[in-house]
């Protein structure tokens, strides 16, 4: 009945075409919505990743620079050590 009347009159129609034309809009808004919340999220993984990168370096260099050391390490601790 109601797709009826859309179909035959001329406000029917009028009204039936806006509101298409506010679910196309509606419906191109969330889609896009969508995407942008998925570029901002693999914006933020490359950025972590790339930060843990930098720690683990880090990391690795200055176990290195310890583990060079000559036995600084164990000096310090005989030193330090609360025996």
């Amino acid at each position: 009945m109601i797709w009826n009347w859309i179909i035959t009159s001329k406000l029917g129609r009028a009204i039936g075409g806006a509101v298409a034309a506010i679910g196309i809009i509606l419906g191109y808004g969330a889609i896009e919505r969508r995407k942008g919340r998925k570029q901002g999220a693999e914006g933020v993984r490359r950025r972590s990743e790339a930060a843990a990168e930098a720690r683990k370096d880090k990391r690795d260099e200055i176990d290195d620079d310890i583990s060079n050391a000559g036995g600084a390490v164990d000096r310090l601790r005989d030193e330090w050590s609360r025996d």
